[in-house]
């Protein structure tokens, strides 16, 4: 079948399944199941680069996935982070980066992950684009120095970024040179 150039992965409750449907052409599917993704229930497939997928387990399992054709998925302990949020891959860095609601992990590989702490929690998205590369994450803070951080080192260091009002930050996104933010507060 190939590598894939689609890949999601879906867990049906019912038959606690997790579904890969992946598609090497991006017009003919193709629905699996595997059994090495038992006990997988919140599966979420955010990145790929250096020849791997990256799926991250939503759930309390702590655990991420690794895959090099979308299909054959190998399971990681998910280190210490707390209930893994988001995940992006740095072109520049040649980097993976995983967001949890305390930390931020990065990796080469996919398959080993180094940790690094920073401030504040609650972290949701991160999302990498620009020139140098630069990673942003996004949290809902309501102190402005904590609620958007930046990495121009491949997710090994961070600092913040100070944002125009107050925290509640959901979403970032970068296209046409231009990162934007966007988020509610109640």
């Amino acid at each position: 079948q190939g590598v894939s150039k689609f890949v999601a992965l879906a867990y049906v409750p019912n038959l606690s399944k997790v579904y890969i449907i992946s598609s090497i052409d991006g017009t003919e599917f193709y629905s699996q199941t595997n059994s090495s993704l038992n006990g997988i229930y919140s599966p979420k497939v955010r990145a790929y680069g250096n020849g791997r997928w990256l799926a991250i387990n939503g759930d309390a399992g702590k655990k991420f996935l690794s895959s090099s054709d979308g299909i054959n998925w190998s399971i990681y302990p998910g280190f210490q982070l707390n209930l893994p949020t988001d995940a992006t891959y740095d072109a520049n860095f040649g980097q993976f980066v995983i967001i949890s609601s305390d930390k931020v992990a990065y990796s080469t590989n996919a398959q080993t992950f180094y940790e690094v702490s920073i401030t504040n929690s609650n972290w949701e998205n991160v999302t990498w684009g620009g020139d140098p590369g630069v990673i942003i994450a996004c949290a809902n803070a309501s102190d402005i120095n904590k609620c958007l951080m930046y990495s121009t080192t491949g997710g090994s260091s961070w600092a913040p970024v100070p944002g125009p009002v107050q925290g509640c930050w959901k979403s970032v996104a970068y296209g046409n040179n231009t990162w934007v933010a966007i988020g509610t507060c109640s």
